[in-house]
């Protein structure tokens, strides 16, 4: 045979189980690199030295963003960016916590989907792992331009609003009290995005399991309904298991991504509040990479739905011209019935009806709240960092 003939089933199922390890592998990566560390069932023993490491950085995250937490607070409290700020960075410390708390159980999670993988499927479909890559790639990358504005207008303002005013000259405790504050960002904002891209990765992992489980349908003997029942049936154990898990960070980052609409709100309701342009575009930046990546987890997690009604539409079309179905093949058509879904803390089911229920939900939310806050006579930021330090001078 030739090297340019296509690979063989057997071959290609192969390559899409590995394709789908590396990809966990890369995103458990990104996770190590903002200090968070799987630690269970580990034999190179380091796993309580990594997870004593991981509680000292949370510890240090902590501390340290509460005292730019405080300072906001008492300073420029009539300020609706530096209260949102507040409230984004309460949200990211809360995710950062769960995370490394959970951790291991995203780690078993990944396992038990390519376990799935490995014993279910049979036949190959193009699964369209280049766009889990760019989606991934790009909303990590987007966080390079929100490091650089941050850091920029951070020396800018010389930390007055972060540390109580006090007064920085452009001396080394700046720069370094500046690059401290942009890795702390960092440790907060990139768990987040990189639960956003393994979230999207599971979602999609179980669509390829659900359209692989479609396909079988095609032609089945009655004697092969068993199979697939039970094959559907370990599907949905899993679902329920990671909507379980995962429910609840979901709903974390809903909240984180409202924070962020705000966010990009204040740019057009209260552009006095920012001190210049970098300041702006910091802003602009961190919208765009955490919208993208909560777009992403959402619609992912509205395929597994879609997936699922594909399957009951697949499983009714081939049991209509029949005259009788057994009694199998009523419970299996029942099951699907109830659908298919992951929820926000199980509250509400991720459908696309939810993306667009949630966009508008949040805009007119956030435009109610900011009319309750009396910003009139609030001064630009530039006049009070300017005041404060001609008072000092």
């Amino acid at each position: 045979m030739s090297n340019n003939s296509r690979n063989s089933p057997v071959t290609e199922i192969t390559m899409l189980q590995n394709d789908f390890v590396q990809i966990y592998n890369y995103i458990l990566r990104m996770f190590h690199f903002t200090s968070i560390w799987d630690t269970k069932n580990r034999n190179d023993g380091n796993s309580n030295r990594k997870r004593v490491l991981m509680f000292v950085v949370n510890i240090f995250v902590s501390i340290f963003q509460a005292t730019t937490i405080i300072s906001n607070l008492i300073y420029v409290h009539e300020y609706s960016i530096f209260i949102i700020n507040a409230v984004l960075s309460l949200v990211c410390l809360t995710m950062r916590w769960l995370l490394s708390l959970r951790i291991d159980e995203l780690v078993k999670i990944s396992c038990n989907l390519i376990k799935q993988s490995r014993q279910y499927i049979s036949s190959v479909e193009n699964t369209n792992k280049k766009y889990l890559y760019v989606f991934g790639i790009l909303t990590t990358f987007l966080h390079i331009p929100v490091t650089v504005c941050s850091f920029t207008a951070l020396l800018k303002m010389r930390l007055k609003a972060q540390m109580f005013f006090i007064h920085f000259n452009n001396s080394v405790y700046l720069w370094i009290l500046i690059t401290i504050l942009i890795i702390v960002q960092e440790l907060l904002l990139l768990p987040l995005n990189t639960f956003a891209i393994y979230y999207t990765t599971v979602c999609h992992h179980l669509k390829v399991l659900m359209t692989n489980l479609g396909k079988s349908l095609n032609n089945t003997r009655d004697s092969e309904y068993d199979r697939i029942y039970k094959e559907y049936v370990s599907i949905r154990n899993l679902v329920t298991y990671i909507d379980e898990q995962l429910s609840f960070l979901v709903f974390i980052s809903s909240v984180y991504n409202a924070c962020t609409m705000y966010f990009a709100l204040t740019l057009i309701l209260h552009p006095e509040e920012y001190f210049d342009v970098t300041h702006i575009l910091s802003v602009v930046s961190l919208f765009s990479s955490n919208y993208l990546s909560y777009m992403g987890l959402t619609l992912s997690a509205s395929l597994l739905h879609e997936a699922s009604e594909e399957l009951w539409f697949k499983l009714h079309r081939a049991l209509m011209s029949r005259s009788e179905i057994s009694s199998l093949q009523q419970r299996f058509l029942h099951l699907l019935e109830k659908g298919l879904f992951f929820t926000v803390w199980k509250i509400v089911p991720i459908k696309r009806s939810f993306i667009l229920a949630m966009v508008g939900t949040v805009l007119t939310y956030c435009i109610l709240l900011d009319n309750l806050r009396s910003l009139k006579n609030v001064p630009s930021m530039v006049q009070v960092i300017g005041n404060n330090e001609a008072t000092i001078l």
